[in-house]
């Protein structure tokens, strides 16, 4: 017997052809999912270790890049990668390329210009950490020998990679008989990495606290600022998994803000408010039931739903209104406000650049259930009115 990536296979006695013998991993995958899913996590995996990876069963390729190779859309690829994320067989992570000068100062020395890599974001232990005005703190914190009042930010990048297994986690396999289950969610593990405090460019976040341009550094000689990277501070790693230190809220804190949500948790139960997930259920909010331009603002919208779910408090034109009265008012959500309350963003959106789109879109809906009854009565009244006027006048017509 051999083994080729956890599938079990046999040698067959002629032409050294290969037979797959037993019930295993394939068959788990193709029964859970479909053969295109399949073969989508078959074709990613010919891509793990080739470029630039720093960790076992990396792929470093952009979202693109990889479409064009397995000639797919994006619509497709999101869909197969939620299915093989939600059972375990792959994972995210998100990490930060920086690069800066430490400004030294000194006398007849250059200063040296750094590139260095974190991990931001990653679904394999649970980092969520900022950027916004915190990428100096985060050098800082994993290179305590380079002062954060002397770096200088040239350059920010972000980029996405994708850890594949061979196997989903044993404990889950085993509690489902070894067949695939999804324990959990693609939407919540995202939307969770998407709020505010990341949703900046790349452009945006390379502006934080000490950001200078590289002919800045040294106006004396501002061109030996632009030589090749130096070492005199050597890296400890390419990808640094950042400490739990530089989360800025005390175990106190965390404990206090964990039984408020189990209060409101508690409290929706009691007056059966639908779920987050059963609400998505309920509206069918899947993009590929919309047709273009509605079905690009369905996942954006489902992020404006969840985060009124998830979030202590949402602010609707200027004030903050507590969860559980979010989650009450949600409770009236129907189909036809969804559409509704899209077609009014679209068309703001040619009116003019939406700069927070999210919040917009909560201000938006919000308005919407409110008024949704009134503007049907008043379609209804206007229509009865139209439809007697015309009755009435072909009655004098006749006469």
């Amino acid at each position: 017997m051999k083994t080729n990536n956890g599938i079990s296979i046999k040698e067959g006695r002629t032409n050294k052809q290969y037979i797959n013998t037993n019930y295993d991993f394939i068959d788990a995958l193709n029964d859970y999912a479909d053969c295109e899913t399949l073969g989508f996590y078959i074709s990613f995996k010919r891509y793990i270790n080739r470029k630039n990876n720093t960790k076992e069963n990396q792929i470093t390729y952009t979202q693109n890049y990889l479409q064009k190779q397995f000639n797919i859309g994006k619509t497709k690829y999101y869909r197969h990668l939620k299915t093989l994320f939600n059972i375990g067989l792959c994972d995210i992570e998100k990490i930060v390329n920086v690069k800066f000068f430490v400004n030294y100062n000194l006398e007849d020395k250059k200063n040296p210009l750094i590139e260095k890599s974190l991990v931001y974001f990653s679904t394999v232990d649970n980092t969520d950490i900022g950027l916004k005005d915190n990428i100096e703190n985060l050098i800082n914190e994993n290179y305590p020998e380079i002062p954060k009042e002397l770096i200088q930010i040239v350059e920010v990048r972000l980029n996405t990679s994708y850890i594949f297994h061979d196997y989903p986690p044993i404990d889950i396999l085993e509690s489902n008989n070894s067949k695939f289950a999804s324990y959990r969610d693609w939407e919540i593990s995202m939307n969770r990495f998407s709020s505010s405090k990341n949703e900046d460019k790349s452009d945006d976040i390379a502006s934080s606290q000490n950001r200078k341009t590289p002919s800045a550094q040294n106006e004396k000689t501002p061109s030996s600022q632009n030589v090749n990277l130096n070492n005199i501070i050597e890296l400890k790693n390419n990808i640094i998994r950042s400490s739990n230190s530089i989360i800025n809220q005390s175990r106190d804190e965390k404990n206090k803000q964990e039984n408020t949500a189990k209060e409101i948790d508690k409290t929706i139960k009691e007056r059966d408010f639908v779920s987050y997930e059963g609400l998505i259920h309920k509206l069918r909010l899947e993009k590929e039931l919309f047709e273009y331009p509605i079905s690009e603002w369905i996942d954006p919208f489902k992020k404006a739903i969840w985060e009124m779910y998830k979030y202590d408090y949402t602010k609707i034109k200027g004030e903050s209104l507590a969860k559980i009265d979010i989650i009450h008012k949600l409770q009236n959500l129907e189909m036809d406000m969804v559409i509704s309350t899209i077609e009014m963003v679209i068309e703001k959106s040619k009116e003019k650049k939406i700069k927070y789109p999210i919040a917009f879109l909560k201000t938006t809906l919000f308005n919407e259930i409110d008024e949704f009854s009134a503007k049907i009565q008043t379609q209804l009244n206007y229509d009865f009115l139209v439809e007697k006027t015309i009755h009435k006048s072909m009655t004098l017509d006749l006469k």
